[in-house]
């Protein structure tokens, strides 16, 4: 019997990066003591891996995973030097910054109880919890982002790597958890991901999942594997561990290729990296009319883009990043002042300039895009509906325009390439005589003013 992927394990390697030097380095740019520190990280990294493992059950959080780890900032670069983080300065406030996005993407609107539960665990103030929530996120993405570029993995794969930990990290998590996920326990989770991914992404016989669920009663046959995976492995375990003290970039590539024998040996995973994105899946969304969810359907299949830059995006087909990409490449389209493109998946809170965290995958996307055409200006224009003031209105519109302008900076690019205004209720796509006119109208969109 060939061993199966969940013999990795990813929170061990995860520890071996968080050495005494690491945790003192933490302490003292947090201002806690290192036994405070230490139990933190105990119960961060486990939560962490749980909270993608969970945001992972739906079609549309794993196409979110996907996007994350394709991103050029989780290549893995920061496993080489990760006392670095806690260096401060430039480097911990855009590591601070950028992690803040991602716990809002792993955990929505719950960010603020993974906080507490940390607190708790370890006895540290809340301050010092979420700033180190913030500074190891990175760190997981990194590591997951390497071995999933580096060994080609499909949705499928990186699934398989996922749900395979589900016993580890049960027995590390810390009291509470299941709150915090929305689980009782991680065998709970794998079976609902079975149920709402099962026909979306192409697990051969379901064995994926099935090897995921039995790994407990499979792993008394791991004293057969052949000597060969246990050097493999060991070899995998001696490559993080340097990797995370020295910048070693071959050792990380040697590493990652232990990875990708492993899983290749496997796992029967069909299709490729298009299909495992989610092709042909329905975007869960969660807007209040069905006019708007039937638009967001009406998005067409994701697939996998690659920008010259070598990023890979997951979109869909005729979502905005497409649509923006397409006219930038095309050489007989000039720049105009008439030619705008609808974001199609940021939301915001009601009345307010607040975006949601569902929106964090297509500002990073447009992001991406930007760096990879970095002689491409835009502008962002915000509208709204004739509902109410119109001074409020082109208030607010503006404010979002911003907002927008601003998530994008925080992403990397630089302000000078942009500029934002807000409408109002001008320029109306549709009548706003209806409930669908009016959610039509309220919009952000993006023009591109350089090329």
């Amino acid at each position: 019997m060939k061993p199966k992927v969940m013999n990795l394990q990813l929170l061990d390697l995860l520890k071996n990066c968080m050495t005494e030097e690491v945790i003192s380095r933490a302490s003292a740019f947090l201002g806690e003591g290192n036994t405070q520190t230490g139990k933190a990280v105990d119960a961060i990294l486990p939560t962490l891996l749980s909270g993608i493992m969970a945001k992972a059950t739906t079609v549309t959080g794993a196409n979110s995973l996907l996007n994350m780890l394709n991103s050029q900032e989780n290549n893995g670069s920061i496993l080489t030097n990760p006392a670095g983080m806690f260096s401060g300065g430039d480097t911990s406030n855009t590591l601070l910054r950028n992690g803040s996005s991602v716990l809002g993407n792993i955990f929505g609107d719950n960010v603020g109880e993974a906080i507490e539960l940390i607190a708790s665990a370890s006895g540290m103030r809340k301050e010092s919890s979420n700033n180190l929530l913030c500074l190891l996120a990175p760190v997981v993405l990194g590591m997951l982002g390497k071995i999933k570029a580096d060994n080609g993995l499909n949705a499928s794969g990186l699934l398989a790597l996922l749900f395979s930990q589900k016993d580890s990290l049960q027995a590390a998590l810390p009291a509470g958890s299941d709150s915090l996920l929305g689980f009782d326990n991680l065998e709970q989770l794998v079976k609902t991901a079975q149920t709402n991914l099962s026909g979306t992404y192409n697990f051969a016989d379901n064995h994926t999942f099935n090897s995921a669920q039995n790994s407990s009663a499979k792993s008394k046959s791991m004293g057969r594997l052949p000597w060969l995976l246990v050097v493999l492995l060991a070899v995998l375990l001696f490559w993080l561990w340097r990797s995370c003290g020295k910048e070693n970039t071959e050792a990380l590539n040697q590493g990652a290729g232990q990875v990708e024998q492993t899983i290749n040996d496997t796992t029967q995973i069909t299709g490729e990296a298009s299909r495992g994105a989610g092709e042909g899946a329905d975007i869960v969304v969660n807007r209040a009319s069905q006019s708007a969810q039937n638009t967001w359907k009406a998005l067409g299949n994701f697939f996998t883009k690659k920008l010259p830059n070598g990023v890979e995006l997951n979109i869909p087909e005729l979502g905005v990043e497409n649509k923006l990409i397409t006219f930038i490449e095309d050489k007989t389209k000039p720049v105009d002042k008439t030619t705008w493109f609808e974001f199609d998946r940021l939301l915001f809170e009601t009345g307010k300039e607040v975006l949601k965290p569902e929106s964090q995958e297509q500002l990073k996307n447009i992001a991406e895009i930007l760096k990879a055409y970095p002689n491409v200006n835009i502008k962002i224009g915000g509208y709204t509906d004739n509902s109410g003031d119109p001074k409020v209105n082109k208030k607010l519109s503006e404010d979002r325009a911003k907002r927008v302008m601003a998530e994008l900076t925080g992403l990397g690019i630089q302000s000078t390439r942009m500029d934002a205004e807000g409408y109002g209720d001008q320029h109306p796509v549709a009548s706003n005589d209806t409930p669908e006119g009016r959610e039509n109208n309220r919009r952000v969109a993006i023009r591109v003013t350089k090329k």
